[in-house]
């Protein structure tokens, strides 16, 4: 674990190095931990120790926010990133309807702001991230969905179909898939994008 730690933030530190002029903005991408199957499961054992790893590799990192979606598995999963780091989990919504935590077990501990559903999920979060958060560093914790097409906002490699297999259309992680760490650094000059696992 502290191996995995250390190669995170030499890669960090590597990409964000050469624009020190101009301060990059860094986006940490995870989709949620595992859980068993329901509407808005709580992490599963295995899902919780994989959030308490997240927890462990990023600890070093610098975050100046924390975005989850509406769904006990993403806040979960942020959650001990989140408290680590200091800073409240937003909650950006993919769907509308009230956002509510209370049969999280364990329970969500600290709420920031609840943003408006918004239509295009992908394409108003990035908008956020780069006005709001231009040289800073931000987590993101997704969906099997919603990652690669945030990625793809971003400024991202697309993909689709390769490593990723589309699924109605839609590009998705593999259902499997819980250890993907997507790391993008975004310069004046481009986006930089590294694939880890944690």
């Amino acid at each position: 674990m502290v191996a995995i730690a250390v190669v995170l933030a030499s890669c960090l530190l590597s990409l964000t190095s050469v624009v020190l002029a101009g301060q990059p903005t860094t986006v940490i991408l995870v989709r949620h931990a595992e859980r068993p199957p329901g509407a808005n499961p709580s992490l599963s054992p295995v899902g919780l120790k994989r959030a308490a790893r997240l927890g462990e590799v990023l600890q070093n990192v610098e975050l100046n926010a924390v975005f989850a979606t509406q769904y006990c598995r993403t806040a979960q999963t942020a959650q001990p990133t989140a408290l680590k780091a200091s800073v409240p989990i937003q909650i950006f919504p993919t769907a509308e309807g009230e956002v509510d935590f209370s049969t999280c077990d364990p329970p969500i501990e600290r709420i920031g702001k609840v943003h408006r559903f918004q239509a295009n999920h992908a394409r108003d979060l990035a908008q956020i991230i780069l006005s709001d958060y231009s040289g800073q560093t931000v987590l993101i914790v997704g969906h099997s969905d919603t990652i690669p097409a945030l990625i793809a906002e971003l400024g991202g490699p697309v993909l689709c179909p390769e490593p990723f297999p589309l699924v109605d259309g839609e590009c998705h992680i593999f259902s499997g898939e819980h250890d993907n760490l997507f790391i993008l650094t975004i310069t004046e000059n481009g986006t930089s994008f590294l694939r880890l696992r944690y």
